[in-house]
């Protein structure tokens, strides 16, 4: 896992909210992150892991629940794990124990900060079985905005908007 490129998504994830604090022309008391798909995984793992993050949306989050993420999702990040483990079968196991190292369940415990979530139930890239095992595993104050007509855009521009008033409110 040190050279695995998530590892260095989630840190960088991390390392913005500490250069956020540095800058002198805002005021990073408190941080609200808003993800998307695999961007939502880094945001679950930055907020687990920083005490300056308040709130945090996470919008179609993807790369939770791996073992159903990766028999059900079409995503590209999907497809190059499953195409890596078929060329290379003797290390199925191993990569599959890495991956578990980085799915964002392993952190949703670690939340104590209010979350929006969005869900498409016609999502193909971030399956809807799998941002609602991620939902259901945050023991935070939680709400989840459901888009069963939807794929991956789950509300577009009209839930951006409601995604940045919801964290101006609980930013307070």
């Amino acid at each position: 896992p040190d050279s695995y490129y998530l590892k260095a998504l989630y840190l960088d994830a991390l390392r913005v909210i500490d250069v956020l604090r540095l800058r002198s022309d805002l005021d990073c008391g408190g941080v609200g992150i808003i993800g998307k798909g695999l961007g939502a995984a880094a945001a679950v793992f930055a907020a687990a892991h920083s005490p300056r993050v308040r709130a945090l949306v996470l919008d179609t989050p993807s790369f939770c629940y791996l073992p159903l993420n990766q028999n059900h999702s079409t995503s590209d990040t999907a497809r190059e794990i499953n195409e890596y483990i078929a060329a290379h079968r003797t290390r199925k196991s191993a990569v599959k124990k890495n991956l578990t190292y980085f799915d964002a369940l392993n952190f949703s415990d670690m939340i104590d900060v209010p979350v929006m979530a969005t869900v498409g139930f016609k999502d193909t890239l971030s399956p809807p079985q799998c941002v609602f095992a991620l939902f259901n595993h945050l023991i935070c104050d939680k709400t989840i905005e459901v888009y069963p007509d939807e794929g991956n855009s789950a509300g577009g521009e009209n839930q951006f908007r409601k995604s940045v008033a919801w964290l101006k409110k609980n930013l307070g």
